[in-house]
């Protein structure tokens, strides 16, 4: 039991380690050298907030902009997919056709790669429907987390196998760059010599193999192996770890990266947010009031996460208002996992997210939103996701509207001091 205890706290105290960043969406995503963590004051960081507030709305509006935000968790994941599934059923519309951007997070991300990719004989077309992307992930949720015994449980190395998780991946997008997606596109991920976050977004001017930035972002610490990713050109190299331990829920990226491409106003941003399910009320609290690493240990991974979750949705919702519709299933703390492919959690997952969808009437309403928008300005669409602001001289270069500023994470000492003690 006490060995138990240490790898725990080893794991979780590296974890924490590692999300010693900040995740602030910054005025402009650039992606050309690393963000140093800012040292403003509380005072300070509400100043910052309040301008970007008041600055947030750039041009005149013309329509609504939707945005596909997609949180990481797993194997959860394919909650994300059976709403989009559905919503494709609904509304007899691509996931391209309906939504401006799309942002994600871990396999959040590898979901936004895939249904952008386009079709090699359509090239304006998706390759795959959701319900493509779903049959997919589900035949081949095995190779995702075959276990590696080398590594004695965790102890010693990775606890699952990196390189079968690389042959998917290459397999399903082959070369394609990320630049070369149907919709603008950020993925989450989390820079390892910063301690930052790297956003990805298809606005930069540096280029990726697709493969190497969708396995980066689902690169779960203690789980897969971190990646170094080159650009196309060679000129950079980045170390990336899972983008879910700087923002497990991408919504502030997206709003940023519809600003940055079509030049929108923060009145016309409309977001649909699917997150990976939701626990409940813990009611643990009572053991961690001793203080002591062995009682954190387990919880303290978790608690930040959710704290991560709960800033980052509040600060969506002050920007957005009603705007932002969120979509997050109910699954108790049993069922959590991100590792488990079973059929019997699959199955927990799938009833889950039918529960929310089929009872929730929001999902109807934005499913109808995104339908009559879709047919009212489809061609208009097409023009700005090809060209976005830069060619549009709707705004110079560069000179995007002011992004969200989220609040800054960082670890307590009291972690760090564990992980060098580890270490």
């Amino acid at each position: 039991m006490c060995v138990l205890k240490f790898k725990y706290l080893f794991l979780i105290t590296c974890f924490m380690a590692i999300n010693a960043a900040n995740t602030e969406c910054l005025t402009q995503l650039d992606m050309e050298s690393s963000k140093n963590v800012s040292c403003a004051s509380l005072t300070e960081r509400c100043g910052q907030l309040n301008e970007s507030m008041a600055n947030a709305s750039c041009t005149n509006g013309t329509r609504p902009y939707w945005l596909l935000s997609l949180d990481g968790g797993g194997i959860r994941g394919l909650m994300h997919l059976h709403a989009l599934v559905k919503l494709e059923e609904v509304t007899q519309k691509s996931v391209i056709d309906l939504f401006d951007g799309v942002a994600g997070t871990s396999i959040g991300g590898v979901i936004a790669c895939l249904l952008t990719l386009p079709n090699p004989d359509f090239p304006t077309r998706p390759l795959y429907s959701a319900r493509d992307v779903l049959e997919i992930m589900f035949e081949n949720k095995d190779e995702m987390v075959v276990t590696n015994w080398q590594s004695l449980g965790g102890i010693l190395g990775t606890h699952y196998k990196t390189t079968p998780v690389i042959n998917f991946l290459e397999k399903i997008l082959g070369k394609n760059n990320f630049k070369n997606r149907l919709l603008p596109t950020v993925l989450i991920t989390h820079d390892l010599h910063s301690y930052s976050e790297r956003l990805i977004s298809t606005t930069d001017s540096q280029d990726f193999y697709t493969k190497d930035v969708a396995m980066a972002t689902c690169a779960a610490p203690t789980y897969y192996e971190p990646q170094y990713v080159r650009t196309i050109d060679s000129s950079n190299e980045y170390l990336l770890s899972d983008g879910g331990t700087a923002m497990n829920n991408p919504i502030l990226a997206g709003i940023a990266l519809i600003q940055q491409h079509y030049g929108a106003s923060m009145n016309d941003i409309h977001a649909v947010s699917f997150g990976t399910g939701a626990v409940g009320e813990r009611r643990n609290g009572d053991s961690l009031h001793g203080g002591g690493c062995f009682d954190w240990a387990v919880e303290i991974a978790d608690l930040c996460i959710d704290g991560q979750l709960s800033v980052i949705d509040s600060t969506a919702r002050l920007y957005l208002g009603n705007r932002y519709y969120r979509f997050n299933p109910h699954l108790g703390k049993g069922n959590v996992r991100i590792d488990d492919t079973s059929d019997r959690y699959t199955c927990v997952l799938n009833n889950a997210s039918s529960k929310m969808l089929n009872g929730d009437n929001k999902f109807s309403v934005v499913a109808a939103a995104l339908q009559m928008d879709a047919n009212n300005d489809a061609e208009l669409k097409k023009t700005e996701r090809s060209f976005g602001i830069h060619l549009q001289k709707v705004l110079p270069p560069r000179v995007a509207c002011s992004a969200p500023v989220a609040a800054e994470w960082s670890c307590w000492g009291i972690f760090g001091w564990l992980a060098d003690l580890c270490g």
